[in-house]
């Protein structure tokens, strides 16, 4: 006979709830009301443009604006997110806009759905409705849905690669953080980690993934098209102030570069101190913590990863110490609205708790 579930499990459930409807009922809101407001235009008119003008024109922000402009009104931003994710909108841009964009974050809700769901061996049914609750009440999570960003696909590729890596297919493990490729940036020292940990078949999988991709994008784009990539890039770094939560927000361009430099040092020492107790959820923690903390840019969305590694760790931590640290990545993120500048800090303290090993996950059975 099934045990039923105590008290602080209906509560994990029951704040998960209140924070999935306060989500869906923001997100009706939101797309009712000013639906051309999100970051999906901005892909949904790169992918127009390259499927009417050619995939070498995907930067090209007078032809991008020229579509943003008959979809709403400003402001209009350039499209600056690799080729892929283009690619991935390219059969939504024959769509009215309204429609691919309800059809689009329906996918990101079932891409997040089945991120817990792989999750899940790892999450306990006594914690899952906390881990859903976590998820809910995060604004990132939440946000990126809202804006059309790719967050949650980024999120599958890492659920999916933990639960490869665990099952010993660190090769698939590796392909499946290909997904990650949509928005490299923001978790690329995953698979490094990996292989300083003696799993190098991760970084292998990777790169197998990787590469034809980065060649078909260069390939698609061409010189012209890799120019006004790195213009939009440039352009966008020089107009628009860099968020509270990197480095360059609050430091000097070369103190900045320093600390990401920094960040990826750290990461690497980190990963080698653990490699040969380390499980696959504590290398993807110390993956992303890195990742963060050494990416030149990020939108507020890309913390959402920080929810996935404390999915992942959660479980195989037994002290309230180890605990009171993830605990303050969630806090951090949960409060992100009013102040992200406590995202730094919360990030560097849990990398450098990997280092100092006070995480020491125990092989769940």
């Amino acid at each position: 006979m099934a045990r039923p579930p105590s008290r602080l499990a209906l509560a994990g459930w029951a704040i998960a709830g209140t924070g999935l409807l306060g989500d869906c009922v923001l997100i009706g809101l939101h797309f009712a009301r000013r639906p051309w407001d999100a970051d999906f235009r901005i892909f949904y008119a790169a992918a127009s443009v390259g499927r009417s003008a050619g995939w070498a024109h995907v930067f090209d922000e007078m032809r991008i604006h020229a579509v943003e402009a008959a979809i709403g009104p400003p402001p209009y931003w350039a499209y600056l997110n690799p080729p892929p994710l283009a690619w991935l909108a390219a059969p939504f841009s024959f769509l009215d806009y309204r429609v691919a964009f309800a059809i689009w974050m329906v996918l990101l809700a079932t891409a997040l759905a089945a991120s817990i769901h792989l999750a899940r061996p790892a999450i306990g049914e006594e914690r899952l409705g906390w881990a859903l609750a976590a998820a809910f009440w995060s604004f990132p999570v939440f946000f990126g849905i809202s804006e059309g960003q790719p967050t949650a696909v980024l999120m599958l590729g890492v659920v999916a690669a933990w639960r490869l890596s665990s099952a010993g297919r660190d090769g698939l493990a590796g392909a499946a953080l290909g997904l990650t490729l949509l928005k490299p940036h923001t978790a690329w020292l995953i698979p490094v980690v990996f292989a300083v940990a003696g799993r190098p078949r991760v970084i292998a999988g990777y790169a197998a993934t990787g590469l034809p991709i980065a060649a078909l994008s260069a390939l698609s784009l061409g010189e012209s098209g890799l120019h006004a990539w790195l213009l939009a890039l440039t352009q966008t770094r020089a107009d628009v102030a860099a968020p509270l939560f990197i480095f360059p927000a609050f430091l000097p361009a070369p103190v900045a570069l320093a600390a990401e430099g920094l960040a990826v040092v750290l990461t690497i020492a980190a990963a080698w101190r653990h490699r040969e107790t380390a499980t696959p959820a504590l290398l993807i923690a110390i993956g992303v913590a890195g990742s963060l903390l050494a990416a030149p840019y990020l939108n507020i969305q890309d913390l959402s990863l920080l929810v996935v590694a404390g999915w992942l760790l959660w479980p195989e931590i037994s002290t309230g110490r180890q605990r009171a640290l993830i605990g303050t990545v969630l806090l951090a993120l949960l409060i992100s609205p009013g102040t992200s500048q406590l995202v730094i800090p919360a990030e560097a303290v849990w990398l450098l708790a990997t280092l100092a090993g006070a995480f020491r996950p125990r092989l769940l059975t």
